[in-house]
C-alpha cells in the first residue's frame, strides 16, 4: 500500500493523507477494521464501487475517473450500504463531512502526489 497525498489543479492539497490499495486483497479489505482519521482518505484503484458491510461509521465517497476527474460525490454514506459510479476508475474514502469542509465538487480533478 502506498501513501502520498492529493492535490487539486493548483498544486493544493485536498487530503493531506491517503492511503492507496492497488492490490486486490488492500481493495477488498478496504476500511475494515480501520478508522479514518481527520484529512486522511483511502484511495481504492482500480475501484466503481464500494460497500460499507460491518462498518460502524459513516464516509463520505469520490468516485473518480482514469484522468482524476470526480464523476461522482456520495455525502456521509452510512453503515450496511453500496454505492456505485460505474464509469469511475478509483474511489476514494474520506471521513464523513470532509467533502464539503474542502469544498469538493463533481468536475473537480484530484491528482496523486507521493511521499505526503
Amino acid at each position: 500500500m502506498r501513501k502520498g497525498s492529493l492535490l487539486n489543479e493548483r498544486d493544493e492539497v485536498m487530503v493531506e493523507t491517503v492511503y492507496k490499495a492497488e492490490r486486490s486483497l488492500e481493495r477488498m479489505r478496504g476500511l475494515l477494521g480501520r478508522t479514518l482519521q481527520p484529512k486522511e482518505g483511502f484511495l481504492l484503484e482500480p475501484c466503481n464501487s464500494v460497500h460499507t458491510w460491518f462498518m460502524s461509521y459513516p464516509i463520505d465517497v469520490v468516485f473518480l475517473n482514469k484522468r482524476g476527474i470526480i464523476l461522482k460525490i456520495v455525502h456521509s454514506l452510512g453503515p450496511w450500504k453500496m454505492a456505485a459510479s460505474w464509469t469511475a476508475r478509483a474511489c476514494l474514502e474520506l471521513p464523513a463531512g470532509y467533502v464539503r469542509e474542502q469544498g469538493l465538487s463533481e468536475g473537480q480533478y484530484l491528482l496523486w502526489g507521493d511521499g505526503a
